[in-house]
């Protein structure tokens, strides 16, 4: 038949690419970055600051099995049920977790088990958004009976 099939016909990309080549200057995909300012640093606070963040490490590496151990409140990330009654932990519920030994509870068995869980850092971020979130509200509110005080 007089139809070409696809075979006979060289891809897209090889043709693009075969033209850039053919071409005499060059084609680039992403353009340069602007130039960027250049923080000067003295070795002295190069040093400074290499011996800070060598010090968390360190820090970091001696607490590491005392960290493991602590209960922290955090947020779920993964479907999954409370180890001790079996409540099933959704998305975006609190539990309270350990790494080591694993296990992770619901907030009423941590009650009960008497637990004193630390709030992990992704748990202070969601409950610092509730808060502007609430606070956002309370203000459209507080305005809104401003302006209808003043009519």
């Amino acid at each position: 038949m007089g139809l070409e099939t696809e075979r006979d016909c060289p891809p897209a990309q090889r043709q693009a690419r075969a033209d850039l080549t053919t071409t005499s200057d060059p084609v680039r995909a992403v353009p340069p970055l602007p130039h960027v300012k250049e923080i000067r640093m003295s070795y002295k606070s190069r040093e400074k600051r290499r011996r800070a963040r060598l010090a968390i490490e360190r820090t970091r590496s001696e607490r590491r099995e005392t960290m493991r151990g602590r209960h922290y409140l955090c947020v779920v990330s993964r479907d999954g049920c409370c180890n001790e009654c079996g409540t099933s932990l959704r998305i975006g519920a609190d539990a309270v977790y350990r790494h080591t030994p694993r296990e992770i509870f619901c907030l009423n068995c941590s009650s009960q088990l008497a637990l004193k869980p630390r709030p992990s850092l992704a748990w202070e971020r969601k409950e610092q958004r509730k808060r502007k979130k609430r606070r956002a509200g309370f203000l459209a509110t507080y305005l809104a009976s401003l302006e209808e005080g003043s009519k």
